[in-house]
């Protein structure tokens, strides 16, 4: 690795500052809260990893977690049966990746694939029988396909109001404060992609 290739490491309590301004800035400003991050690194089963600079710059955040269908459907807003469907076990525990966020100057140069697959290896070594990966659409652009697909993740579908109910939001592509975006789903599987 070169001395300036920013280095990875599991996301911390110190790094609730800075990751909730880069993802203000690269997601949509409101959208977390450091309270929802800060409960995010309590669960028990959450994979959270920051890239930083060797001078303290933060590059980059990934957040995942593994939730059960119940939860999963309800973040996606699609039926717990359409969700079961895409695996053979009983009981799905399901990998969220819930959000990628690059600092600008440092994109183009694969930092939010390692983020994301470094997520997702550690969620499949917590047991998730697949990953959702769930991304704003406006039109046709997906700002994170690019990303997702590299990794193995298939498009699975849309679905509409995601973000409608999340306090706070400003969202960057529809402008509302209840955002009416459509949510492009992805999901990637045990054993497939990267």
């Amino acid at each position: 690795m070169k001395d300036t290739e920013p280095t990875l490491r599991p996301m911390t309590q110190a790094d609730v500052a800075d990751v909730l301004s880069l993802s203000d800035r690269c997601v949509g400003k409101g959208l977390y809260s450091a309270e929802k991050l800060r409960a995010l690194l309590r669960r028990t089963a959450s994979v959270c990893l920051v890239l930083r600079t060797a001078d303290g710059v933060l590059a980059g955040y990934c957040l995942t977690y593994l939730a059960d269908i119940a939860e999963a459907a309800a973040l996606t807003k699609l039926p717990p049966a359409a969700l079961r469907a895409l695996s053979p076990a009983r009981e799905p525990r399901v990998g969220i990746c819930k959000s990628l966020g690059t600092e600008a100057a440092f994109r183009g140069k694969g930092l939010g694939c390692r983020l994301q697959n470094t997520c997702a290896d550690a969620l499949f070594a917590l047991g998730a029988d697949f990953l959702l990966g769930v991304a704003w659409r406006k039109g046709y652009h997906i700002p994170v396909r690019g990303i997702l697909e590299r990794l193995g993740f298939c498009y699975l579908r849309d679905s509409e109001h995601v973000w409608y109910d999340e306090p706070g939001l400003a969202c960057p592509y529809c402008g509302e404060t209840r955002c009416v975006c459509p949510a492009a789903i992805f999901v990637r599987k045990r054993g497939e992609g990267a």
